[in-house]
């Protein structure tokens, strides 16, 4: 019954305080450690993002406004009329500034293949061969004639 006096309930009140304060001041220690960690990592991705949109800016810094394009009505054609151009190729060759059969006429058969690659294995597949040629037909003698030659070609 030694353990009923003040005395002795005194000395574990003390000893619970002293191990709670310790355990506590531990536990302190490890979510400072861990704040400082968070800290370390967020200052890296701070300066990570600030490096990224600063390569961004250089980047755009190289762009002239009249180098995004931006399509016009006046000075863009409907390459759709040309055979084995759809809407999906048609955009294409205009994110590459191809927007009038002019443009097409004088494009090279490997600048088309190359966008055509470029743009990924189902686009790969067309055969853009007779494009500047029909593009040409229409630029110099209009629709009909590019008609006319589409359906001999595609008759033989």
């Amino acid at each position: 019954m030694a353990l009923s006096t003040p005395a002795s309930q005194f000395i574990f009140f003390g000893l619970g305080a002293i191990t709670g304060y310790f355990l506590a001041n531990r536990q302190c220690r490890q979510l400072t450690k861990d704040l400082d960690t968070l800290n370390a990592i967020l200052i890296e991705k701070e300066n990570e993002i600030e490096r990224l949109e600063q390569h961004v800016e250089r980047l755009l810094e190289g762009y002239k406004a009249n180098d995004i394009f931006v399509p016009s009505p006046d000075n863009t054609d409907n390459l759709t009329a040309i055979d084995g151009i759809g809407p999906k190729i048609q955009e294409l060759l205009h994110t590459h500034n191809i927007l009038s059969f002019e443009q097409l006429a004088t494009t090279s058969l490997d600048t088309l293949n190359k966008i055509l690659n470029s743009a990924g294995s189902t686009y790969s597949l067309h055969d853009p061969s007779s494009w500047p040629i029909q593009a040409r037909l229409i630029t110099e003698e209009g629709k009909a004639a590019l008609k006319n030659w589409i359906k001999e070609h595609k008759s033989s």
